[in-house]
Formats: structure tokens, sequence, C-alpha cells
């Protein structure tokens, strides 16, 4: 069975970054993301809200795979230092010795990816896997092209693989307003932002910088 003294879930900015100063110090490290998201998988919004609108680019897993890479500078730092990289690889579980189970050889983790499923020993774990979109239900919300602003956040900026070309977007807080910003740099025509809210609640700037945007 694998063994790593220090096990990283989610590559993301703060998870690579504590990879790589565990790495620096020395620290033997695993680093593991579920991304990049087979198609099959997407289209059942796991693990982000996508709305089933990415095109078929996501699909082809080592062009996603070169494209989350050139996304996320610091998993070739990460790389460089020593980190065992492990991605398109979900976490399913983690496992240690209590009162109902005293029959482990120390603490697992149970892994998996397109191909197999397997077990690995750790001393220590950092989970860093961010946050998950939040669905809310309205008329509609179940239809094609109604996504969270994770998983729209992850097709355009992550795999460059969202196929909406207008959008509508509820809430104007920070959140709401970044994905506005994100969407129009990535080519989409953003309608609206709407909010139960009689004024816009996230930053002022980028409210101005997207008013001028139209």
């Amino acid at each position: 069975m694998e063994s790593r003294p220090l096990v990283v879930v989610g590559a993301g900015v703060s998870g690579t970054a504590a990879a790589i100063e565990a790495a620096k110090a020395g620290v033997q490290v695993a680093l593991i993301d579920e991304n990049t998201v087979p198609a099959s998988m997407a289209g059942l919004n796991v693990p982000l809200f996508f709305g089933q609108k990415f095109d078929n680019a996501l699909s082809d897993r080592a062009l996603m795979m070169e494209r989350m890479a050139a996304t996320n500078e610091a998993l070739d730092k990460a790389e460089e230092v020593g980190v065992d990289i492990q991605l398109g690889t979900c976490v399913w579980g983690a496992f240690r010795n209590s009162e109902n189970s005293r029959l482990l050889d120390g603490p697992q983790i149970g892994l998996a990816d397109h191909k197999r499923s397997w077990m690995m020993k750790y001393e220590r774990l950092i989970v860093a896997t961010g946050s998950r979109d939040l669905s809310i239900g309205f008329a509609g919300c179940d239809l094609t092209g109604a996504m969270g602003a994770n998983g729209a956040h992850s097709l355009m900026s992550r795999y460059k693989a969202l196929s909406a070309q207008r959008m509508v977007i509820l809430g104007s807080g920070n959140l709401g307003l970044n994905t506005a910003k994100v969407a129009i740099d990535n080519g989409s025509n953003v309608a609206a932002i709407g909010d139960i809210a009689p004024s816009v609640c996230g930053d002022k700037t980028l409210t101005t910088l997207l008013q001028s945007k139209g």
C-alpha cells in the first residue's frame, strides 16, 4: 500500500501552497485533486453545478489536463520541489482507528480515478477542497443552462469549455460580480445581474467596471 507522510486534498491556491511549503521543508507530499472531471460526471453536476453547458472539449481528458495545468502555475512549482501530484483522482473516504474501527494499520484515505480504486496510508491530512455551489430552487432551476457560480468559473477559467454565450447572473455580491467579469473576459454576454437587495452588494469599483462594459 502506498504511504505518504502528508496528503493534501485539493490543488487550488491554498492546497498547492501548503504542499509546496511542506515539500520545501523536506516532507514527502501527495497532492490530490479530482479535476479534471469526466464529462459523464459533469453531466450529473458532480462535483460542481455545471448545468450541462459544456462543449465536447470536456471529453478530451488529455486536453483538459493541459488546460488545468496552464491555469495553475503553482502546479509547476509543486512539481519542481518534488510534490507527488495526482490529478483526476478523487478522495472517497478518510479513515482512522476509533471505538468502532480498530483494525486499520494507521490512518488511510480511499482514492479512485477513471481506472481503479485504492487505499493510501498517511500521517497528516490537509483538506483544502474549496467551496461547492449552493443550489436554490426556482422555476426552471433544473433546466439545461442553470448553473452554479463555481461550475461556471471552472468551465470558463480552468477548462475553457463553457458553451453558453449569454448569461443572467443571480446575486450581486462579489461572487456574482466576479463571475460576470470572468464571463465577459471569456467572450460571453452578460445580459443582467439580478438581486433581491435594493442595491448592488459587492465591490463598487468592480460594479462600475461592469457597468462600463454594458
